[in-house]
This record gives structure tokens, sequence and C-alpha cells, in this order.
């Protein structure tokens, strides 16, 4: 299945309840690391973990437990990408519309000493 990011709501009124919650799932084969979040009252557990054998092992012995859902994170590498694209694009427009498609030609032809030139 994969390594996951498991987020799993569930109530702990005190000291006790969060060790045993922590407790449940560290036991659980395949869990790579373990976090609570007392404050929002979540569970997190990161691995290759079977989710429903968590959620029903907090309920016995919690009595309240749920999955929550992740939204995922947006994926900057793609937005930065396409914020290059657009920026080259943006630049070659800008250069052409003050150059001229002519004077582009004209700058990359080859001089009399065979090489093109910039200049």
């Amino acid at each position: 299945m994969g390594k996951q990011k498991v987020v799993i709501g569930i109530s702990m009124k005190d000291q006790k309840a969060r060790s045993k919650a922590f407790k449940i799932a560290v036991s659980l084969s395949g869990v790579d690391s373990t976090s609570i979040q007392a404050e929002k009252g979540q569970l997190e557990v990161v691995g290759d973990v079977d989710v429903v054998a968590l959620v029903s092992q907090l309920r016995k012995s919690l009595g309240q437990a749920e999955k929550k859902e992740e939204t995922p994170k947006p994926q900057t590498m793609t937005i930065t990408f396409f914020l290059y694209i657009f920026f080259f694009f943006f630049l070659l427009f800008i250069f052409l519309k003050h150059s001229g498609p002519v004077l582009l030609v004209y700058r990359l032809w080859p001089t009399s000493s065979g090489r093109a030139s910039l200049e």
C-alpha cells in the first residue's frame, strides 16, 4: 500500500487517554512515526498501517475515534514551473514587440566571419 499519513480525531480527556492512544498507535505493525496534537484532538500516524484496525482499537479503548480527511497541499513545483514558462513567454513577447521579428532574424543570421552575432 505504501507510506501514508493518517489523521485520526480522538477525544483526549486527560494524560492517561493520550498515552493510551499513543501506545495503541505505536503497537501496530508498519507505523513509522506517531504524534499527538492535543489542542486539535488529533492523532497523526505515518507509515504503512491498517487504518481500519487502528480506528477500531482506538474506539474499543477510548470510546470515540474517527478518521479525518486531509486536504491535499497544492503542488508548488508545478505552479512554479508554469510561472517560469509564463515569464519566459512574456519576456519573449516584449522582446519581439520592441525589436521586431526581422531584427531577431538579422541578429541571429551569420555574419561574414561565419558566426551568429547577438550584438
